[in-house]
């Protein structure tokens, strides 16, 4: 019986140690998929990350680790360093340290502490701008965004030696872009961007090619308006009052038989002084000047037109495949051609505005009033529609914005196109054809014509 017993137990104790070991496998082995599962996950996550950004370091950081050591001390001294090592949305332009050495020698610093502190704050935001701006906004002209220190930088595309390359401002060469970090971008540039110290009248002066336009504004007195740069607190609060201007070459006047200020005072004066408001030779140069305007070429093809210092002077705008044409029209069934902007040349920032380049002469094109006959029914898009315009019996239904020269108070209403077959109506329409606009208080409370180019004066309608 004992050895029974014995044997029982021998295999029961087998049997547990079996058991175990059974348990200690299968958790074993649950652990390692487990593990597996895990080790694979995070080589997934570590995977997608590196493509989603170049580095794991805010900006300061990845500047300060990279060899940016005196535009880190730059940033220091300014207490911008802070914000570039917090999270927030930045994009910085990163001079390399060769770029800075030969700034300083250019302006007789024997290091970054000789430089004015409010110098330098104006420089160090002139490299920041408080958004993010991959290369892939970097088109020929001005960025979307300013820069901290309110002005705008501009890109633009040159070759040399057959690599195309980037310029900050058609000076600083760009060297890599699109460094990503964890608060924003980089691009690291070649040299320091210098923010714009001259108005618009002394950049326009230091260029020789402009000769003959520094002379016409000093003969009217604009060169002095056009050279106010806010100073002191004014400019601290940004508020600048901006210049656009426009201007000829001597190379474009003397094409046309101009070869001094004074053959442009002899075409254009009319009471013999310049400086006068209303004189023709004043209004002239006037016109080349948007007042309280800054205007990229970016901008200025966003808009058909703009007013310039010459009182209600506009400049018409066109753009003609990759062309702006300014003041180029079709006036009375007559094709004018413009003035075209060089684009390759304009853009030039100053600290008060910018300045374009033309390669035709720009004036006020002076015109008499003429008689305008306008039918309101003569619309584009209602030329368009088969069958209907002018045609006895037809007539059509036009919704809100489908007329592109005609709006009115709300997208709930239609206006009526109708051209009648009848001759009730031939003694008072002309083609026999009117547009039927409900305007009453609770449908139509307004509608809004855009008429054909209207010469400025006094009509009998």
């Amino acid at each position: 019986m004992k050895t029974v017993l014995y044997n029982l137990k021998t295999i029961l104790s087998d049997f547990l140690v079996r058991k175990n070991k059974i348990q200690n496998l299968i958790k074993f082995n649950f652990l390692t998929v487990i593990l597996a599962v895990l080790l694979f996950s995070n080589g997934c996550q570590k995977y997608d990350y590196q493509l989603t950004t170049s580095s794991d370091k805010l900006i300061g950081q990845y500047l300060d680790s990279c060899g940016f050591s005196l535009f880190i001390k730059m940033l220091d001294r300014t207490n911008n360093l802070a914000f570039l090592n917090t999270y927030g949305t930045y994009t910085c332009f990163a001079p390399i340290n060769a770029g800075v050495e030969k700034f300083l020698a250019q302006n007789n610093y024997t290091s970054i502490d000789d430089i004015p502190i409010e110098t330098l704050k104006d420089i160090v935001r002139y490299h920041l701008i408080k958004d993010t701006i991959s290369s892939s906004s970097f088109n020929d002209g001005k960025l979307p965004k300013s820069t901290m220190l309110g002005h705008y930088l501009t890109v633009n595309t040159y070759f040399e030696n057959g690599i195309a390359i980037k310029k900050i401002n058609k000076k600083v060469k760009m060297l890599q872009f699109d460094i990503h970090a964890v608060n924003g971008i980089i691009h690291t540039i070649e040299d320091v961007i210098v923010p714009p110290k001259k108005s618009v009248a002394e950049l326009l002066e230091e260029d020789a090619r402009y000769s003959i336009f520094v002379s016409a504004l000093k003969e009217t007195g604009l060169y002095d308006t056009i050279k106010q740069i806010p100073q002191g607190d004014l400019a601290k609060m940004n508020k600048i009052r901006w210049f656009t201007v426009f201007a000829e070459s001597d190379s474009v006047y003397n094409s046309k038989g101009i070869f001094s200020v004074s053959d442009l005072i002899n075409k254009y004066s009319s009471t013999g002084n310049p400086k006068d408001p209303t004189d023709s030779m004043y209004l002239y140069v006037a016109y080349h000047v948007l007042d309280s305007s800054l205007k990229y070429v970016a901008d200025i093809i966003l808009n058909q037109a703009h007013l310039t210092l010459a009182p209600l002077e506009i400049i018409s705008v066109k753009l003609r495949q990759d062309t702006v044409f300014l003041n180029e029209v079709t006036f009375m069934g007559r094709f004018e051609r413009g003035s075209a902007l060089n684009r390759a040349k304009s853009d030039n920032v100053a600290a008060n505005g910018v300045f374009h380049d033309l390669n035709d002469p720009l004036y006020i094109k002076v015109r008499f009033p003429e008689r305008l006959y306008w039918d309101v029914c003569d619309q584009p898009e209602i030329r368009k529609i088969p069958g209907v315009f002018r045609k006895p019996g037809m007539g059509a239904s036009l919704a809100y914005g489908q007329l592109a020269n005609i709006t009115w108070s709300t997208d709930a209403e239609v206006l009526n196109y109708t051209c009648d077959a009848g001759e009730a109506n031939f003694n008072r329409l002309v083609y026999n054809d009117y547009l039927q606009i409900w305007l009453r208080q609770k449908r139509i409370k307004w509608v809004e014509f855009k008429t054909p180019i209207i010469v400025k004066g006094t009509y009998k309608v």
